[in-house]
């Protein structure tokens, strides 16, 4: 058999990580690259002689099988993320080749053996999947709703936390459009951070929007979304997790709907109150502008304003008495008609602020 390589194609395995080792039909060896060497050997000691002779550990897993069952059948050998000793006593997850080697005629002339560590990528994969299953365990038990989008908006994949959530299992959505399960007037929003992570590459979004439900009712879900990549990071779609934020959201509608009582109570009240933080003047009622004689529609800004018009020179000093103490009380001369009559200030810290009243 004449030499089937030349000294360039050598030159190049040589610069290769991998171990390449060619032998001939009677597995002479024939070129072997340095990775393939065994520790303090030249290639001089080992070319001439017989594989198994160099490589027993290629012998002691099989090889001598493998490499009858190319040369009989001219059909490659490939084994990915195998465990393999090297001839170095290194155990670890290797790719194993043994591809016939064929002359231009198409005649297998001998066969090389190639085996390439990929232990630490194996490792590396087996830690990722690890940590994706661990992650997506904690999504579920977290009872929030994964998923992934295509580049067109539809769902590909959601996980079953999705069912309790709403209602659906995750083959009732998978193929759908998300703007089919979303609120009509949330459509637009919701499709205005999609298109920006989506098209602009946007590295993350947030929105909220009110989901369908299997009943026909609506939740409201809070989503954190970013790209969905594909192997050479492009972006394909996107993908996120959801939450269901319909408590939180009936809760701050039932705080409004509390505060806005609590403001008609205090406008409709018939003694002057003012609520103070920090100097500020936070809320101030109707009866209280008419005792400054002054229009709603004027801006009162600082108690200092207040203490000013009125003429209260103990306002303020009134004032952080009750927030040290919590109530603080004070007798007073106001104008009430053009004349001077007598009232009670009181003060009383609420919180983290101050209300005033005056009677």
């Amino acid at each position: 058999m004449t030499q089937p390589v030349d000294n360039r194609a050598e030159r190049v395995m040589d610069c290769l990580h991998e171990r390449f080792v060619l032998v001939s039909l009677d597995l002479t060896i024939l070129i072997v690259n340095e990775a393939a060497l065994p520790n303090f050997v030249k290639k001089d000691d080992v070319v001439g002689r017989k594989l198994f002779e160099v490589y027993p550990n290629l012998l002691n897993q099989g090889f001598n099988k493998i490499i009858e069952s190319v040369i009989a059948t001219s059909n490659p050998y490939i084994e990915l993320f195998a465990k393999h000793t090297t001839i170095d006593g290194f155990s670890g997850f290797h790719h194993r080749k043994v591809l016939p080697f064929k002359n231009e005629h198409g005649e297998i002339e001998g066969v090389l053996v190639v085996i390439e560590n990929v232990h630490e990528e194996h490792l590396a994969q087996v830690q990722s999947q690890h940590t994706e299953f661990e992650y997506a365990q904690l999504i579920e038990t977290l009872q929030l709703v994964s998923f992934e989008l295509n580049a067109s908006g539809t769902i590909i994949d959601i996980n079953k936390a999705v069912k309790p959530v709403l209602g659906f299992s995750p083959e009732q959505l998978i193929g759908r459009s998300f703007t089919s399960c979303i609120h009509p007037d949330d459509v637009r929003s919701t499709w205005h951070i999609y298109w920006q992570i989506v098209n602009l590459g946007k590295l993350f979004g947030i929105c909220e929007n009110r989901f369908n439900t299997s009943d026909g009712s609506y939740v409201h879900m809070r989503w954190n979304i970013h790209p969905l990549h594909d192997v050479s990071g492009a972006i394909i779609g996107c993908r996120g997790v959801g939450e269901n934020i319909t408590a939180d959201r009936t809760a701050l509608q039932e705080l409004r709907d509390e505060i806005r009582l609590c403001d008609e109570a205090l406008q409709v009240a018939p003694i002057p109150i003012i609520v103070v933080q920090g100097g500020e003047i936070l809320r101030i009622n109707r009866a209280f502008y008419k005792l400054l004689h002054i229009s709603m529609r004027s801006k009162i800004l600082t108690l200092r304003d207040v203490a000013d018009q009125l003429q209260i020179s103990t306002l303020v000093a009134l004032c952080e008495l009750a927030g040290t103490h919590g109530s603080a009380h004070e007798s007073i001369a106001i104008s009430k008609g053009g004349a001077m009559v007598e009232a009670r200030m009181s003060a009383i810290r609420i919180h983290n602020a101050i209300v005033v009243a005056i009677e």
